[in-house]
């Protein structure tokens, strides 16, 4: 590749160099000076002086369309002045790297410059640039208008976007953006709770509302500035603020966050076993549901769990979702008060039924009360 283009830089050097000794012949046996071919500009009027007599006809080669025709006929009188005939002429139109160097190298001899006015060529250069000139004009303004068009164009687009941005019906209105810090962790002071020593209360913020939530005092803590969960003694505590979707209601939400459980729990069909949905209870602006399960312990034990949801739509599609779950698989011998008190602390009516089977263990019965106390 390397060798290949340092040929192609050779051989068009050579092919530079030669150029311009035609060139220079030429000038040269014109009577011209040589290096007037080097020059810009200057070239083109010597080159017309030495074949049309009058070397301000150059500048009829620089008129649109026009300069072809000026061009053409240059070329005539160049083969006419040296004593060359038509076809001659042709060949210094159509193959001028062939025919520019026979009429320098060669034989022929300047004899003067054209005597002949050529006047129709002149007009005719000069009609048809003009006509190159308006056409040129005429590109530029369209050019120019089409852009001040589109620019236009933008800008009303924009315009109309910011209106219809800010006139969007309410149905339709984005999402409220999420909060930044959604999902990170951070630090907190909780509240005590007056006569539940083992509880606190901690705020979350939500996208329009801010509302206390309990909490272990001594759990493992999670809180971010939505979100909070904590766990203990098998119990488990969640809360956090989310969105309904559009056309959503409550008891949707808390359906499809039953039926969610449901499939994870029967997806461990070997783990979970006696998958149990309650009936949903609901008041206005608020539903509860609870879930019942047994777990398959790796003493080959069945130990009774449960879940129970609740929904509270806060205002517009602003929802707060908790839950109290209880895995006795887990438990110690707080949990059975620990639950009962956070049931409490979390407006639910709940009962803790013992029994004791033929086997002889101990088997937990729930029973959920449809009266309850809302948050």
């Amino acid at each position: 590749m390397m060798a290949a283009a340092i040929g192609m830089i050779i051989v068009a050097l050579a092919l530079m160099i030669f150029c311009v000794a035609v060139m220079w012949k030429v000038f040269c046996k014109a009577g011209e000076p040589g290096w007037a071919s080097l020059i810009p500009f200057y070239n083109l009027y010597v080159m017309t002086r030495i074949t049309w007599g009058r070397g301000w006809l150059f500048i009829f080669g620089f008129l649109p369309l026009g300069n072809l025709i000026f061009a053409i006929f240059t070329m005539i009188k160049l083969a006419k002045v040296f004593g060359k005939k038509g076809g001659f002429a042709c060949g210094l139109i159509f193959l001028s790297i062939v025919f520019l160097p026979i009429l320098a190298f060669g034989k022929a001899e300047y004899t003067g410059p054209d005597p002949e006015k050529s006047t129709g060529v002149i007009i005719a250069s000069a009609i048809t640039g003009g006509i190159g000139i308006i056409l040129l004009v005429l590109e530029v303004i369209a050019v120019v208008a089409l852009g001040l068009f589109a620019v236009s164009d933008l800008t009303v687009q924009q315009t109309q976007d910011a209106v219809i941005s800010q006139e969007v019906p309410e149905e339709t209105q984005e999402e409220p953006d999420v909060k930044e810090e959604e999902g990170v962790q951070r630090e907190y002071e909780g509240t005590p709770i007056e006569g539940y020593e083992d509880f606190e209360t901690v705020s979350l913020d939500g996208y329009q509302w801010v509302t206390d939530v309990t909490l272990f005092k001594a759990g493992k803590n999670t809180v971010t500035e939505s979100t909070a969960t904590s766990a203990k003694d098998g119990i488990e505590l969640k809360a956090g603020f989310t969105l309904l979707a559009a056309d959503e209601m409550i008891e949707q939400r808390i359906s499809a966050e039953v039926q969610n459980i449901r499939k994870t729990l029967e997806s461990q069909a070997g783990i979970y076993t006696d998958i149990t949905v309650g009936e949903m209870v609901a008041e206005d602006g608020f539903v509860m549901q609870q879930l019942i399960c047994n777990q398959i312990g790796a003493d080959g034990v069945a130990y009774p769990c449960t879940e129970i949801i609740q929904v509270q739509l806060m205002e517009d599609r602003e929802i707060l979702v908790s839950s109290v779950s209880l895995n006795t698989s887990q438990a110690t011998e707080n949990t059975e008060r620990l639950f009962t008190q956070a049931c409490e602390l979390y407006g639910i009516a709940f009962q803790l039924r013992s029994a004791i089977d033929r086997s002889g263990q101990k088997n937990v019965r729930f029973t959920f009360r449809k009266d309850f106390v809302t948050l």
